[in-house]
């Protein structure tokens, strides 16, 4: 089983200025080789998916740029792949057309010992060297590494790889519905507040960005620089506190079921909501369910994904109930009333495990319900 571990580094000024050249390389590379790709495409009017030819960009580049060689030729393939992956699902319509980069924050390396190793407590990369990290976290078997910038700290996020644990035999399944209304909700009843004091963190980022305004149109040099650090420090806070409230939902699902099903979901089809947009990145659903699937694995649970369709519609009696977000209760001809959520969650389960008979357990739930 996979595991990522991210430590905050502490390298010297020596060696911040390393990393920023090195990054500097990348991101030159980078675009270069996506200014590759749009002529290509311009006088072929085709998309070569082949990854051998794009890095063939690498050798001219290092030629170009003699101070390629100290670093790790493998972190460059690395970052050409990165840009092939993101030009060919934008031709598979899984996301958007790469950007040109006006700044590069995070850097793959390859294989453990390929450029990078961990050596007596601290972090190894070639042409950066020794740094120490502020934690005390041992790392028995490194797989990968990615070195990352958010603006004011440098981390080291690590995979390792560790021995899947055997299935657990306990009886307990559930369907987990994601709402506007409460973060998710389960099929035995149980709702999850979202986690965010939203409107006191928004409303403090809006004037911080106010500030930052003001500043730049006085042309305070100072003042914004001290602004913009402060907004980065408010946004590192709530990606922390949404990655904790993550990391022990997650944790509490995965220790009291073994049997899981959740839907689905696109956060791309759903950004014609408009007035939901900026709630849907901060509630970071996606963030979950993957911390949520990768403890599933870990803990030998069955976890699997659904399509939401029509869950919050359909009756008990199989009828289909047409209902506006407005509506939050599901009432349907033939009687049965019942909170969409719970419906839509006991219809993901259902879904999920169509064959079987599985028992429903209500339990305490980690966070506050309502």
């Amino acid at each position: 089983m996979i595991y990522t571990v991210k430590l905050r580094l502490k390298p010297t000024k020596s060696q911040k200025t390393g990393i920023f050249k090195m990054f500097g390389l990348h991101k030159t590379l980078y675009n270069r080789c996506l200014e590759h790709k749009i002529k290509q495409y311009e006088e072929t009017k085709t998309s070569d998916s082949r990854f051998d030819q794009i890095k063939k960009e690498i050798p001219a580049f290092k030629s170009e740029n003699p101070d390629v060689s100290l670093y790790s030729y493998s972190s460059f393939q690395q970052t050409v792949r990165r840009l092939h992956k993101t030009y060919d699902n934008f031709f598979r319509k899984d996301s958007s057309f790469p950007r040109f980069k006006k700044i590069f924050k995070s850097v793959d390396f390859g294989a453990y010992g390929d450029g990078w190793k961990i050596r007596n407590g601290q972090v190894y990369i070639k042409g950066i060297g020794e740094i120490d990290f502020f934690t005390d976290t041992q790392i028995t078997n490194p797989q990968h590494l990615t070195l990352k910038f958010d603006g004011d700290f440098f981390y080291a996020c690590i995979t390792e790889n560790k021995t899947r644990p055997v299935i657990k035999s306990k009886d307990a399944s559930v369907g987990i519905d994601f709402g506007m209304k409460h973060f998710i909700t389960l099929s035995d009843g149980t709702k999850i507040d979202h986690p965010l004091p939203y409107l006191n963190k928004l409303k403090k980022q809006a004037r911080i960005q106010q500030q930052i305004a003001k500043a730049k149109e006085n042309g305070n040099a100072i003042i914004l620089k001290k602004k913009r650090r402060a907004l980065r420090k408010t946004h590192r806070k709530t990606a922390n506190q949404r990655m904790d409230f993550a990391h022990k939902l997650s944790k509490k699902l995965a220790s009291d079921y073994n049997k899981i099903a959740i839907e689905d979901l696109s956060i791309e089809k759903l950004d014609s909501f408009s007035t939901i947009n900026r709630k849907l990145r901060d509630l970071a659903w996606c963030q979950f369910t993957n911390f949520l699937q990768y403890k599933a694995a870990n803990a030998g649970i069955v976890l699997v994904k659904v399509n939401p369709a029509y869950t919050s519609q359909e009756c008990i009696c199989g009828k289909l109930v047409p209902k506006t977000l407005k509506e939050r209760v599901h009432k349907c001809p033939c009687g049965h009333i019942e909170d969409r959520d719970i419906l839509a969650a006991k219809n993901i389960l259902k879904r999920g495990f169509p064959s079987k008979n599985f028992s429903s357990r209500t339990r305490e739930p980690l966070f506050s319900a309502s």
